[in-house]
């Protein structure tokens, strides 16, 4: 109890230098607990909606995904290709959709490029997720009917309403169904953002037959479907699964976090020379204090638990504020994202390690210098 009182009087006594010294840790803490429940958070709730696209599910893309055409120079799908597809044994069902946003669209005098998909089908499979508020879905060969996203009849449109008329190019179209908010994301594409119409409309708008993805639905294993596809092709085409949209988030999340890990490593390295110095520091400032002490008989251990506790105070208190102040950012952040929120067991690990590396290195060097003071010290 004795040692835990003076450190909390050295520590009162170094004020400025006390507060100085904890900032490495409080952005360490901020970095570690942040970072690490908005990355495992976002992992967590957009893994979530990959799992909305299917399992049983490929889109077929006409390019690689490592460049923004193919080798072949194949820009799009057409019939051919899309039966090609259908006549492996495994899919069971496919159909074509194409896309644009080059084709300007007015209502009431007001235009704007806005993301068009031509399927009904893509509609009809994910019902589930796009939601009506009002009206209905696209019916099959259906012709000059529009669906909005939530965000084009909110923000783009406003006022708008099922029935009414729109322009797209230099057809006219009327809008049979008004979708709720999006919960989930599926296939890449933003159902808010986005006005589907029939694949016959947009291909007649384009003055086209072909398609801009394919998807498939596929009863047997989809890492063996697509090596039979890939050879079926032979052109350079990408093949998305929620597997692959996946991997690609692992590894861009995986670069984000270590990048935030490494910062946290930096910060930490900082706050240990910070509680380090001020250690050292204190020591040297109350030479006289410590010799005075050991000529009292005050022991070794003594003194390391005075030193100890003055490092731990410093510590903790800092790594608490700095997990408060991620936590909060945190919690800001998954709300305002609609994120499920998860908090990960590693970041416990990970502050206890900071907090013993952060107290037991800068004790021991301060107690090298303790050491090195001597009785007779008290006597000058």
């Amino acid at each position: 109890m004795n040692e835990t009182k003076l450190s909390l009087i050295f520590l009162k006594r170094d004020g400025l230098k006390t507060i100085l010294s904890a900032l490495g840790v409080i952005i360490a803490a901020f970095l570690i607990v942040g970072v690490g429940i908005i990355s495992s958070s976002a992992v967590d709730s957009l893994f979530k909606s990959f799992e909305v696209f299917g399992s049983d599910r490929i889109i077929v893309l006409p390019f690689k995904l490592s460049g923004t055409t193919s080798a072949s120079g194949l820009t799009s799908f057409d019939d051919k290709d899309l039966k090609t597809f259908l006549s492996h044994p495994c899919v069971v069902n496919g159909y074509g959709a194409t896309g644009t946003r080059q084709i300007p669209i007015v209502w009431k005098n007001k235009e704007a490029f806005i993301l068009l998909i031509g399927s009904e089908q893509y509609l009809k499979d994910f019902k589930l997720y796009f939601k009506l508020k009002k009206g209905r879905y696209l019916k099959k060969g259906g012709r000059r009917g529009a669906v909005l996203g939530y965000y084009i009849w909110k923000e783009v449109f406003p006022n708008i309403k099922v029935g009414d008329k729109l322009t797209i190019g230099n057809k006219t179209f009327r809008v049979v169904g008004l979708l709720d908010k999006q919960e989930f994301s599926s296939g890449g594409i933003n159902s808010e953002t986005t006005i589907f119409v029939s694949t016959r409309d947009l291909q007649d708008l384009l003055n086209t037959k072909d398609y801009r993805f394919i998807i498939l639905k596929s009863v047997c294993p989809l890492n063996q479907t697509i090596k039979d596809l890939e050879k079926m092709t032979k052109k350079d085409v990408t093949f998305i699964t929620s597997d692959f949209m996946k991997q690609q988030l692992s590894s861009s999340i995986n670069a984000f976090m270590f990048g935030t890990f490494a910062l946290s490593i930096i910060a930490n390295v900082v706050a240990i020379l910070g509680v380090t110095n001020s250690l050292l520091a204190s020591v040297i400032r109350r030479k006289k204090q410590i010799a005075i002490m050991k000529a009292l008989g005050m022991n070794n251990k003594q003194l390391f638990l005075s030193l100890f506790f003055q490092a731990a105070i410093l510590v903790g208190g800092a790594l608490i504020l700095g997990a408060l102040l991620g936590v909060g950012t945190s919690f800001i952040a998954t709300h305002y994202l609609k994120w499920d929120r998860k908090i990960p067991y590693w970041i416990g690990l990970a502050m206890l390690g900071i907090f013993l590396i952060s107290t037991l290195v800068p004790t021991l060097v301060a107690l090298r210098e303790v050491n090195k003071i001597s009785p007779i010290e008290a006597m000058k």
